[in-house]
């Protein structure tokens, strides 16, 4: 059985023993007649039920005479403040210290009425709790009345601190970890979820699974294998003491296989050698990603329970379960765990990590003490804004060095996050030029929409055999290619994929892709079928955008090897409406900018070159783009402001958007039926939520995300907008999804 204890290994006896306090004291405050009135629902003054403060109060006071902190300007140890203010807040969010380093008159007015209010019993109780750390804990309301002025005095010390001379981010990562051990024991000890036991993984389940890559034995298949054999020696051989490691590898040569097997392999060595079992927490930018490697890892593991395999996003798993059959948990109990990252493999998204690395939400970072001394794979990790690369960097060497966190970045296009890592593929250029599959057809002359149909039609359509992606930077650019398509009759399986689209049948739609179920099939598609979805089209054909899109597009063609070459085509197509590329109204012009010159540089793209003029593209972005995003939250979060985090988007500035479910049948009107009835219940709000989350995976199924200027007259249900079974016809279509305010479906 794996430890179950949180990861202590770089946890100072002292830090230990605050943990241990904060937990003992952050109810404190509880033992009021207010609050015991409050909790048995009887009259009570609501202000003096408040327990959150008082209880931060009397722990920060023993934590300070604990350490015997001498009463100087500026206190060297943040202890006392990190259990000040993860008690006050442990029911809200952390926002800015400085703001929160106060005790006015009249909270001191209400602690003394607070106090009054205590009982006896409560006291001796916990005296004799608090012996086993403290030798005279200052627990009593006369004394913690007395001391209250001293009290205080020395929280405006450490304000002033911050205001001076800051802390350091090692300081901000130790307040997060306390903060999220106290919160997460805290709602599972609420909810009678309780610790769950950690199970263990079965040994090698990858390396057995994969054989090999299996028959038949093509070249592909040999460059896969070869490459798994070069991660799992890596595996064997690097120090543990490296805890920042890149994985580059061209698409479609078992990277989500290896870097798997790769941190199993690290596991186990952790396990051996520091006595601990690491967690190995996956994560994908997109969720169409993570449904897909999910899955596989499913069946790989054959079916285990959350305890071993959890999906977490916002529409992952809703029931949790450890297989035992011991335990069935409750709705509510089972959001608590799933949030909570209980499991020993989490796959997950971008976004969920890094508002746990990066946040201040108590929800978010009630997980961050698992992030501790796990593995954290980052696949596709080029798609992190680059105004968070410093961010990232920063937090991810923080963590690594002080609560041993690992981190492993994939990706066939490796950006310059940090300077020098080690390297898990001694010469990933090898791979590169090893894997003809591809040759890339760019023209960067200005192309008209029009003439790019066209193009489409009277030559790829033609000399494809019909296996063709199509990948558009707009949904109303590649929704037109896609009419054009249809319109002229092409004897193939015509697929649309865009956000526009449920995600019920996005999915299905993908999985049709992946099964192969046609041979004739034409995929017209945005940018949501880069970085990672696993298909395979001998020709793909993508308007322009960042070098690392044009590369992971190219990832799609001839991912397999399954004929001699398939062809990559870009070209640069204009909105004659405005005059503009449609790259621009997706992408970064320094971005852009920097693709066009290093692509005119070098003549084209070549495979033998790929590897190397992405780390050209890479270093000039670096140098060309401003950091300062970064730099300033770095900076306030160094005075401990978490507000700052408030401002963190992983994903571009959008136009207001509004969420939109779509009644497309029955299955959907049933949900939404149960969620109006949902919302017009007269319940508690916990009770709603628990509710609430029993549909909420059903829900999302039939929801997408609409600018608020195409939205038109929709029906409300509460907040959530809805296309009702009634106006299907006139705001939805089979093929291309929403219908936008204004338009009409196309007649085909």
């Amino acid at each position: 059985m794996a430890d179950q204890v949180p990861y202590t290994h770089n946890i100072s006896p002292d830090f230990s023993k605050v943990i241990w306090i904060s937990g003992m004291l952050h109810d404190y405050a509880k033992s009021t007649d207010s609050f015991q009135k409050r909790v048995r629902k009887k009259e009570h003054n609501l202000r003096e039920s408040r327990h959150g403060h008082l209880s931060a109060v009397v722990a920060f006071h023993n934590i300070w005479n604990l350490l015997d902190i001498q009463n100087v300007q500026e206190p060297k140890s943040l202890l006392p403040l990190f259990a000040y203010l993860a008690i006050k807040q442990h029911h809200g969010n952390l926002g800015s210290a400085q703001d929160d380093l106060s005790l006015k008159d009249s909270d001191i007015e209400l602690m003394e009425i607070q106090l009054g209010q205590i009982d006896d019993r409560f006291i001796k109780d916990l005296h004799g709790v608090l012996n086993q750390e403290i030798e005279n804990p200052v627990i009593t309301p006369s004394q913690i009345c007395s001391d209250l002025p001293k009290i205080r005095e020395n929280l405006r010390r450490y304000k002033k601190k911050l205001r001076r001379n800051g802390t350091t981010l090692t300081d901000a990562i130790g307040l997060s970890y306390l903060y999220s051990l106290l919160i997460d024991a805290d709602k599972l000890e609420a909810s009678g979820a309780g610790m769950v036991p950690r199970p263990d993984l079965p040994d090698d389940f990858i390396v057995k699974h994969v054989r090999s890559f299996g028959n038949p034995v093509t070249k592909i298949n040999r460059l896969r294998t070869k490459a798994l054999n070069e991660v799992l020696e890596f595996a064997q051989r690097v120090s543990l003491k490296e805890r920042l490691l890149s994985l580059t590898l061209p698409t479609g040569l078992g990277k989500t296989y290896s870097v798997i097997a790769l941190a199993q392999k690290l596991r186990h060595r952790v396990s051996l050698e520091e006595g601990y079992k690491p967690r190995i927490i996956y994560c994908l930018p997109f969720t169409s990603i993570i449904d897909q490697n999910w899955s596989d890892l499913y069946d790989i593991l054959n079916k285990p329970p959350s305890s071993r395999l959890l999906k977490h996003h916002h529409m992952g798993d809703t029931l949790y379960h450890t297989g035992d059959g011991q335990k069935e948990y409750s709705f509510d109990e089972s959001h608590l765990l799933i949030e909570g990252w209980n499991s020993e493999i989490v796959v997950t998204t971008f976004v969920q990590l890094f508002f746990t690395l990066a946040g201040y939400r108590n929800r978010s970072l009630r997980r961050f003490h698992n992030i501790a001394g796990s593995i954290i794979i980052l696949d596709e990790v080029q798609s992190i804004p680059f105004r968070y690369w410093k961010l990232f960097r920063e937090i991810a060497k923080t963590l690594a060095e002080t609560l041993g966190t690992r981190f492993i970045l994939v990706t066939a296009t490796q950006p310059a996050i940090f300077d020098s890592i080690p390297e898990v593929i001694q010469s990933p250029e090898e791979y590169f030029g090893e894997v003809p599959r591809v040759t890339y057809d760019i023209d960067l002359t200005d192309t008209s929409l029009d003439d790019f149909k066209n193009y489409v039609l009277d030559s790829l359509v033609k000399e494809t055999n019909n296996d063709l992606l199509l990948v558009l930077n707009t949904k109303k650019s590649a929704e037109e290619i896609y009419c054009a398509v249809k319109n002229a009759g092409v004897n193939a399986d015509l697929i649309f994929l865009t956000t526009s689209i449920i995600p019920r049948h996005r999915m299905e739609r993908i999985s049709k892709i992946r099964r192969g179920d046609t041979q004739d099939r034409i995929l017209v598609s945005t940018q949501i079928v880069e970085a990672g979805v696993d298909i395979d089209f001998s020709t793909v054909a993508r308007d322009f955008a960042p070098l690392d899109s044009i590369i992971q597009a190219s990832g799609r063609c001839n991912r397999n090897m399954l004929s001699e070459r398939g062809t990559c085509y870009v070209r640069y197509i204009k909105d004659e409406r405005t005059g503009r590329a449609f790259s621009s109204y997706i992408y970064d012009a320094t971005l852009l900018d920097t693709t066009r010159r290093i692509i005119e540089a070098h003549n084209g793209i070549d495979e033998s070159n790929l590897h190397s003029i992405s780390s050209e593209y890479f270093r000039e972005v670096s140098l060309g783009k401003s950091s300062s995003d970064s730099s300033r939250i770095l900076a306030d979060v160094a005075k401990l402001g978490y507000h700052a985090f408030a401002d963190v988007r992983l994903i571009d500035d959008q136009p207001l958007l509004t969420d939109v479910f779509i009644e497309y049948d029955t299955h959907a009107s049933n949900v939404l039926s149960q969620y109006k009835e949902l919302v017009g219940a007269s319940m508690p709000r916990f009770r709603k939520r628990q509710e609430f989350l029993k549909i909420r995976r059903d829900l999302m199924e039939y929801i997408i995300s609409v600018p608020a200027k195409n939205l038109g007259a929709v029906n409300y249900v509460g907040t959530l907008a809805y296309i009702s079974a009634y106006d299907i016809d006139r705001r939805y279509d089979d093929d291309t999804g929403f219908i936008p305010a204004g338009e009409s479906a196309i007649i085909l």
